[in-house]
């Protein structure tokens, strides 16, 4: 019976430690050029800008999320995105982002949501989740697509810019 109580308690030791260890260094970077769109000018009194609406290269932005901790957090983990606009920043104009591909995906971990555009606004929004399974560890390299729409001659000329941030949540 004693031999019995060491090995369950030798057990439930290593069960603590190993579900409650969560000192686990994760974090996201993000790569990518700047993005130019090339608006063509318009030539006719009163007529508006056709095609109104832009889209960049597939993996205009790459996305690699390292040190995901294992086994305690199955639940997973969201990314969110918002936008840091410019002051000028036309309220008319409206920047989203796709997710064209799962990039690469470790061997117990796994990806969802976000393939298709969701709007981006100043307050974070979920782009997509994650889940890095059992023994947890990267997803890399997941391509990501900028669409600008609400091109329009009633937008005032400027040069408009700003920055889209990616966060790692619970």
């Amino acid at each position: 019976m004693l031999k019995k109580l060491r090995y369950y308690t030798s057990i439930s030791t290593a069960l603590f430690f190993l579900l409650f260890s969560t000192a686990h260094s994760q974090s996201i970077s993000v790569a990518g050029a700047d993005w130019n769109p090339a608006i063509t000018a318009i030539t006719e009194a009163g007529n508006d800008y056709n095609p109104n609406t832009f889209e960049s290269a597939n993996n205009q932005i790459v996305i690699s999320l390292n040190g995901l901790p294992g086994f305690f957090w199955l639940i997973g983990r969201g990314v969110s995105v918002k936008y840091n606009a410019n002051p000028n920043w036309n309220t008319g104009l409206q920047l989203s982002v796709m997710r064209t591909g799962d990039g690469t995906v470790c061997g117990t971990c796994s990806i969802s949501g976000g393939r298709s555009y969701i709007n981006v606004s100043s307050a974070e929004v979920e782009f997509f989740r994650v889940n890095s399974g059992i023994f947890g560890g990267n997803i890399t390299n997941i391509p990501v697509q900028i669409k600008l729409s609400g091109i329009s001659a009633t937008v005032p000329k400027d040069a408009y810019s700003g920055q889209l941030v990616f966060t790692i949540t619970n």
